[in-house]
């Protein structure tokens, strides 16, 4: 007796209605566990790339910041103390905005803003509150006598303000780098990651100082050997405010230094009252080849003429007049 085989049908859907049900439920779990395995192999591979793209950038940022000495061991990356010396004038309010808009995005500052009043500034108050930045508000007024009796025919504007800073932090601080950012300066915004590296003393260039462009240490080999600036004036270290970085635990173990009351002096008496040798500063922006802070003087304002309000009652010109005279006392 002959039996009739019958051929598999491929046909859309005519297989699977022949199939077994046991075989079914197991080719559907194979397929579920090899979507599994395959998932968590897809997890292995992101996670192996997030650790490559990591050390990778790690590796970048010590080699771009140069071989200063101990820089890349030891460093803070802590808070960031920008000591910020201002005081009322026209143009108070639009430097300190510029310099706020900087800030805010660096979530590792704790700005320190120190006013040369007797009061606070309305505006900056206002300022301060609105900007999302960790913050202090102190007064630094200048003393009189400084006032009367300028060095050199130039009053040391800026020092008691930041005196009064460096008291602040070495009370409420016991890590962290100090940086001193006027005002009206401009600043790039890998320069704040840069001070975090910070051991004892960090230099850096500042441009647009003198008629030489740049006020710089001068480096070879990973080590400061002189200085470039455009006024040397028999000082030890030539240099810009902005161009120098301290950290907190230096500071504290220097609890004596403080600036001089000595137009064109302040630093270089700070420094060597830091007790730091110039073999021992650390060049940071690639030693000392990129220019991350640049001296930008805002225009100075004439004091602002006061308005007859009469012909402006119940108008803007009225709060816009007074919100402006605030900043000539």
């Amino acid at each position: 007796m002959k039996y009739a085989v019958q051929k598999p049908s491929w046909r859309h859907g005519e297989a699977r209605r022949k199939l077994p049900v046991p075989f079914s439920w197991l080719r559907f779990l194979l397929l579920l566990l090899c979507s599994l395995m395959l998932f968590h192999l897809l997890a292995l591979l992101v996670s192996a790339s997030g650790a490559s793209s990591g050390a990778s950038s790690s590796v970048s940022s010590g080699a771009s910041s140069g071989a200063s000495p101990g820089a890349s061991s030891g460093a803070s990356s802590g808070t960031v103390y920008v000591v910020t010396a201002t005081f009322p004038r026209p143009e108070q309010e639009a430097d300190l905005l510029r310099l706020a808009q900087t800030l805010m995005h660096v979530p590792f500052v704790h700005w320190v803003v120190v006013e040369d009043a007797k009061v606070k500034t309305q505006t900056v108050v206002e300022l301060l509150s609105r900007c999302g930045i960790r913050y202090v508000h102190l007064l630094g007024k200048l003393p009189e006598e400084m006032r009367a009796q300028p060095h050199w025919g130039r009053v040391p504007r800026g020092v008691s303000n930041r005196n009064t800073g460096l008291r602040w932090v070495r009370q409420h601080a016991t890590d962290g780098v100090v940086y001193f950012a006027d005002d009206d300066n401009t600043y790039d915004i890998r320069l704040f990651p840069e001070l975090q590296r910070t051991r004892r003393v960090s230099v850096f260039p500042v441009g647009l100082v003198s008629r030489q462009g740049v006020s710089s240490p001068v480096v070879k080999d990973g080590r400061v050997v002189a200085f470039f600036d455009g006024w040397i004036g028999g000082r030890k270290f030539p240099m810009d405010m902005a161009g120098f970085a301290v950290s907190v635990d230096w500071l504290r173990q220097n609890p004596e230094a403080e600036m001089p009351y000595k137009a064109g002096y302040e630093e270089d008496g700070f420094l060597k009252a830091l007790n730091i040798g110039r073999d021992e500063l650390e060049p940071l922006a690639n030693n000392c080849s990129q220019i991350l802070v640049w001296h930008t003087q805002t225009q100075k304002v004439e004091p602002f003429e006061r308005t007859n309000l009469a012909d402006f009652v119940d108008t803007n010109i009225v709060y816009l007049t007074k919100h402006l005279m605030q900043k000539t006392r």
